[in-house]
């Protein structure tokens, strides 16, 4: 039977979301959301290249197994970016993200971190 990326990540332990720099978790709460679709902000060249979390969203509300909407978090917590982990393909081995950091942390190496914790 086929597992959805969901299913895939919920075997994983939280130490697999975290590392000495930033930390991936699920969408929790209203905070959350606000911040992934309102607050998070890349400079317009950047919107070029990745969907809004709006979008993204919105994917997961309508295919809820196959893709997790997620913050991505400095050390301490503070919400810093947004990541879609996606299912990619039929098969359970297929995934692919889109991912972004605030423009008010770029450049410090959380975006690095963060794909690090993805791969």
């Amino acid at each position: 039977m086929e597992k959805s990326i969901s299913d895939l990540l919920k075997k994983l332990t939280r130490d697999t979301w975290s590392s000495d720099t930033v930390s991936i978790r699920k969408i929790e709460n209203d905070d959350d959301l606000w911040y992934a679709v309102a607050e998070c902000k890349i400079s317009s060249e950047q919107e070029k290249f990745v969907n809004p979390a709006g979008f993204s969203i919105g994917r997961a509300y309508l295919a809820p197994g196959d893709n997790v909407p997620c913050v991505i978090c400095k050390a301490d917590g503070e919400r810093i970016g947004f990541i879609v982990l996606r299912k990619w393909s039929d098969s359970d081995q297929g995934f692919n993200w889109s991912y972004f950091i605030d423009q008010k942390f770029q450049g410090m190496g959380y975006g690095k971190a963060a794909a690090k914790l993805a791969v």
